[in-house]
């Protein structure tokens, strides 16, 4: 297929071309996605479609939006608007705490990154000081721009809590720890604001934001209950009339196309009330919220005013956590009063669809169909029978109304409730257990089969599916008290008792039936919650996105419970015996007076035994002994002179070896000690060889380097 945001370009377009029509591209965009849905065939969703597909998909979509007092279409209208108002206040309160988060992370960084730059301490410590006031500031404010009075306040906090003193220890940390510890401080010193408003002696441009909240909430509810009662007022003469004309023969009912009009309007009001109800059951949910702060918050000041009365100093560890919590609850309270004041803008659009279309009901038939006051068993026995639209046969129906009208013949007299049970495979009144079948049977749960019957979740927005399925999208709210059907892990409930013995009989079939209308007419999808089985065409569900996130409440250690987490509310019940058996055993008791004298033996022995061991070198139990040793340290010294000495070296060495056998060796000594020269050594063996001959001489020679 074509892409989506180009076809819906287009469909803009031509709408604004054509019929002058300003549509949002959300509303193309469903339209055209109904349209796909409604026609498979001329507009293959998993196929490229062609230039010619594309105009006639556009040309279609067009004529749809501009179609002049249609309660379907409005209805649509009203499904896209609501989601859009809605998604765009949340988006843009998340926007605006996005904003003021990102200006508080730029402050902080802005601390952390100071520098010296060349001056003294001195000016370091004021540049961080001014820093971190200024954070104080914006954050106290929550962005909004302060007063003088404000700011001294927030100065005289920050002296008290973070006096000048301590910025040197600060600047020592690490910058992730300093993020940390101004985050404290901003807590701190909104806690401390919001303690002086409750004294009255400080808290300049602090409202009562509990008082706002109820004010808001109670305005909301007095709006929605207005519109509520008009529109539930319409929606009963509607129903009213459906039914009743259901009733008469073939032949003296209004003209088909009078009864699918009424039925689109009922469709419309339905959505209308269900829109109604989401915001009404917002409201409550404030109320409620906001008065288990208010009482937490109370309680937290007044244990704080208890602390600090009639005391010169408190210790920090005392009131600084009690500080930090009551910004916590405050911060809740301001965001539950942006949230609150939202939600007015979400009604002041659905407000615009009150009457966006005219109603045709006729106020005679009104009258008359009051009058009748037919009771929800007489509109049963059209539930079997062809709708205005064409219903599709299933295999086996024509056996099963045989049998139907073989019990008519027969003149049975049982009563609905039996009828029921036999449709249902014999479940009858009986418990959760008696099914109709296997697994896949549905399976009947009355009310005083289950302690939880009450807060089951119902299926279809608790509306009747063979209402919708069988008389062409006519929505009928079920009746819890004729019990709930459980059926593939869903809960259904029915108009009466006759509707839900053909659910029982057929599940599969019903259910084909419903999703057959479901995409004949798409605004019941969303009203229906169908969008498991159609998500092409599914919204994006921010109500109860919303309601979720908002359940989930917080939580505080030891501080409270969960805001706005419902409690489930169930019936238990236990049983206790009315007259408890005491025991009293003695286990370590010995009756055996020779066990006992056997148990003595074995003490005294005890006392006398020794255990000894042998450790050897193979043993498999020895010990791994580990030392450690410090090896002596590699240690010099130096002085500043440096010395030396020169021993003699005396070398003695044999002359003249290599002469005759006949030599003498002749010693010389010098007597006298003194050194003899190497010129007078060779002088004295050239006149020895020169007296007779060749001679051996040894020769002392001392050398001195």
């Amino acid at each position: 297929m074509e892409d989506i945001p180009s076809v819906v370009a287009k469909i803009v377009e031509s709408a604004k071309a054509e019929a002058c029509l300003d549509v949002k591209p959300a509303l193309a965009a469903f339209v055209a996605r109904t349209v796909v849905l409604e026609a498979p065939e001329e507009f293959p969703p998993d196929q490229q479609l062609t230039e010619r597909d594309v105009v006639a998909l556009v040309k279609r979509c067009v004529a749809r939006l501009a179609e002049a007092d249609s309660p379907q279409m409005e209805t649509l209208r009203m499904q896209v608007e609501f989601e859009s108002v809605f998604k765009a206040t949340e988006e843009h309160l998340a926007a605006k705490a996005a904003e003021v988060a990102g200006r508080i992370a730029a402050l902080k960084n802005a601390v952390v990154s100071i520098e010296a730059n060349g001056g003294s301490e001195f000016e370091l410590i004021n540049n961080v000081y001014r820093q971190v006031y200024q954070l104080l500031v914006f954050a106290t404010c929550d962005g909004q721009e302060a007063d003088l009075a404000v700011e001294r306040e927030v100065a005289a906090a920050l002296e008290s809590v973070f006096p000048k003193i301590g910025v040197k220890a600060f600047r020592s940390l690490d910058h992730e720890v300093q993020k940390q510890q101004m985050d404290e401080l901003i807590s701190i010193v909104k806690g401390i604001r919001v303690f002086n408003w409750h004294l009255g002696k400080g808290g300049v441009g602090l409202e009562d934001t509990a008082e706002l909240v109820r004010r808001s909430a109670d305005q909301l509810l007095t709006n929605v209950r207005v519109e509520h009662k008009a529109a539930e007022s319409l929606r009963k003469d509607f129903e009213s009339v459906l039914v009743y004309v259901h009733r008469l023969p073939a032949g003296e009912r209004p003209p088909v196309a009078d009864m699918q009009r009424w039925r689109q309007e009922l469709s419309n009001r339905q959505q209308y009330l269900a829109f109604l109800s989401s915001l009404e059951e917002e409201a409550k949910q404030s109320l409620e919220l906001i008065g288990k702060m208010d009482d937490e918050l109370v309680d937290v000041l007044e244990s704080l005013t208890s602390l600090v009365k009639m005391r010169a100093s408190v210790p920090k560890d005392q009131v600084y956590p009690k500080f930090d919590l009551v910004a916590e609850i405050r911060a809740e309270m301001d965001a539950e009063l942006k949230l609150i004041r939202s939600r007015h803008q979400v009604l002041a659009a659905l407000q615009a669809f009150s009457s966006s279309c005219s109603f045709t009901l006729d106020p005679k038939l009104v009258g008359l169909a009051d009058s009748s006051e037919p009771a929800r068993d007489d509109f049963g026995d059209v539930l079997s029978e062809a709708s205005e639209a064409p219903e599709t046969k299933f295999e086996g129906d024509e056996e099963e109304e045989g049998k139907e009208a073989e019990d008519e013949s027969k003149g049975s007299d049982r009563s609905s409730g039996e009828r029921r049970s036999k449709k249902s495979g014999g479940g009858g009144h009986g418990s959760e257990g008696k099914s109709a079948g296997g697994d896949d049977r549905p399976k009947l749960i009355e009310p005083r089969d289950s302690t939880e019957f009450m807060s089951l979740p119902l299926q279809f927005q608790g509306f009747c599916p063979v209402t919708v399925a069988r008389r062409n999208g006519l929505l009928l709210a079920g009746d819890p008290n004729l019990g709930v059907v459980q059926w593939r892990g869903t809960h259904q409930v029915f108009y009466s008792e006759e509707a839900m013995a053909v659910f029982l009989a057929a599940p599969e079939r019903i259910m084909s039936e419903l999703l057959s209308v479901t995409r004949a007419q798409p605004e019941l999808i969303q009203l229906l919650e169908l969008h498991e089985h159609f998500p092409e065409t599914a919204m994006q569900s921010s109500m109860s996105m919303a309601r979720g996130l908002r359940g989930a409440g917080r939580q505080q250690g030891g501080q409270g419970g969960q805001y706005g987490a419902k409690s489930a509310k169930v019936d238990a019940a236990t049983e206790t015996p009315t007259h408890f058996v005491e025991k009293h055993i003695d286990p370590s008791y010995e009756w055996n007076e020779w066990a006992l004298r056997r148990r003595a033996l074995q003490l005294v022995n005890l006392r006398n035994a020794r255990t000894s061991s042998t450790q050897t070198v193979k043993s498999h139990f020895r010990r791994e002994n580990e030392s450690q040793v410090y090896l002596p340290r590699e240690s010099g010294t130096q002085t500043g002179l440096s010395k030396a000495t020169n021993p003699p070296r005396q070398h003695q060495y044999v002359v003249g070896l290599r002469g005759l056998a006949s030599s003498k060796f002749v010693r010389y000594r010098d007597g006298s000690g003194a050194q003899v020269s190497a010129e007078e050594v060779q002088s004295a063996a050239r006149s020895a060889a020169n007296s007779g001959g060749p001679r051996s001489t040894v020769v002392n020679l001392t050398l001195e380097l």
